[in-house]
């Protein structure tokens, strides 16, 4: 089964000490699953570890690397679809364009964003 990850799950996955962690590690082993990501959920997921230590940062990579198979690139044509959705709703422009690469890889969107499960259809809350 396809799943694109938010970066709210992808910060869970490499922080043991999020409230998240515990539940998204159970989730991801619970089946065959292959991870998608909006190339911004990069930034948004390893932010806070840029500007902790570049140390950390880089040990961060590879985890993230190696969970996540597939990255979506915003190209022109997603760029379009991410305005779509914004026009239609009150998404900010990182989660629009985390859920505009979700529906054109048509797959559930895994998040621990209540907020994004109650705005974007397609999202599944995965948290606590």
């Amino acid at each position: 089964m396809n799943v694109s990850l938010d970066s709210s799950v992808l910060i869970a996955l490499a922080n043991p000490n999020d409230a998240h962690h515990a539940n998204c590690i159970s989730k991801i082993s619970s089946g065959h699953f292959i991870f998608h990501a909006a190339t911004f959920a990069i930034i948004e997921s390893l932010y806070a570890a840029y500007v902790k230590t570049y140390e950390l940062a880089l040990s961060a990579r590879p985890e993230l690397e190696d969970r996540v198979s597939v990255f979506v690139e915003l190209t022109k044509d997603l760029a379009y679809e991410v305005l779509e959705l914004m026009r239609n709703s009150t998404l900010k422009i990182g989660d629009a364009v985390i859920c505009a690469s979700a529906v054109a890889l048509d797959t559930e969107l895994w998040t621990c964003d209540k907020d994004l499960v109650r705005q974007f259809p397609a999202a599944r809350y995965v948290g606590i």
